[in-house]
């Protein structure tokens, strides 16, 4: 959080690493290793590092260790559930001992991105980007009844168009920007895409030219100059929600690139803050969370828990209706 540098020290104790090259699927492996030399090891490490973790605490460190580490911690304990000949036979994980037992496989968020935004692959296995083929997406199954996704409409958009102060209405945000586009009221498919690719490209700040006069481009340019001033004035931007900073730093940045990287990390913060609600409100139930993939949240739904736990887990990931949702379920990934 301070260099976007990832903190590291060698493993340079021969001793121990004899021990985990030779064990590396025993997971009792420590219980075999004099504690005298674990301690050295540790002692070893805490040396190395003493200095960077003295350092004055950064601006959106509490929200990181203190929020965002338990919330995917325990979200990492659900588990996929799979088919396991076939998900072998599909993913061919490096080593399926690693992270699954009997028909569950388990997800490992990667935290400690330059935007924040977590990646999820673990064991040669991607989980944030699971292929869409129906061989692939039957390879895993529900330990509950069924899969329960949630969607955001329009995502990105929204953010952006609170961050703007710009109000959007509960139908789909890149409709009503393609009534604008197109000026009327009536859009027709081929109309309703490019206003999507339209809506990608402002995202990145590449509005097109035919459009930078449309009122919410004019907001968007303006967003992104006062977000580089800042920039360019203090040395740093801060997420408006977690306070991570992003700092001179950084390499190559541009207002564009900072504008992106902001919005990848308010959307991470938003999904975090949802998602530590979603947990305690799944805390006394069979259905669970088991999958986060940016703008859209996966659970193993139990038909125990009745309907209305559908309806109220809609009420949290909407917040007042600011950011609609629409759900489908399925006996297995082909939603």
């Amino acid at each position: 959080m301070v260099n976007f540098e990832k903190l590291e020290y060698s493993r340079d104790f021969m001793f121990i690493n004899t021990f985990y090259n030779k064990f590396k699927n025993n997971s009792h492996t420590n219980k075999l290793i004099p504690i005298s030399k674990l301690y050295e090891a540790s002692e070893n490490i805490y040396d190395k590092i003493k200095d960077t973790i003295k350092l004055s605490i950064p601006s959106g460190f509490d929200f990181y260790n203190n929020t965002a580490t338990n919330v995917f911690f325990l979200l990492e304990q659900s588990g996929l559930g799979i088919h396991k000949e076939d998900f072998i036979e599909m993913f061919t994980p490096r080593d399926i001992n690693q992270n699954t037992v009997d028909d569950v496989t388990y997800t490992y968020y990667n935290l400690y991105n330059i935007t924040s935004r977590p990646t999820n692959a673990f064991n040669s296995v991607n989980y944030a980007a699971i292929p869409k083929t129906d061989k692939h997406r039957k390879s895993f199954k529900p330990q509950n009844d069924f899969f329960v996704e949630f969607d955001f409409d329009g995502y990105h958009v929204r953010l952006l168009c609170e961050q703007l102060g710009y109000e959007l209405t509960d139908e789909s945000a890149h409709m009503q920007l393609a009534k604008k586009y197109f000026k009327k009221e009536v859009v027709g498919d081929e109309e309703y895409s490019k206003a999507k690719q339209i809506n990608f490209h402002a995202l990145y700040g590449r509005i097109p030219e035919e459009y930078k006069d449309v009122d919410i481009f004019v907001e968007i340019q303006k967003f992104i100059n006062s977000l580089w001033i800042k920039y360019e004035g203090l040395g740093e931007v801060n997420n408006p929600v977690s306070q991570k900073p992003f700092t001179e730093a950084l390499t190559d940045m541009n207002p564009q690139k900072l504008m992106n990287y902001l919005m990848q990390s308010l959307e991470t913060s938003r999904n975090i803050l949802i998602l530590k609600d979603v947990l305690r409100y799944l805390q006394n139930k069979k259905s669970k969370v088991v999958l986060y993939t940016y703008d859209s949240l996966l659970f193993d739904f139990s038909k125990e828990d009745g309907k209305s736990t559908l309806k109220e887990l809609q009420t949290i990931l909407e917040s007042g209706k600011k950011y609609p949702v629409k759900f489908k379920y399925s006996k297995d990934l082909c939603l």
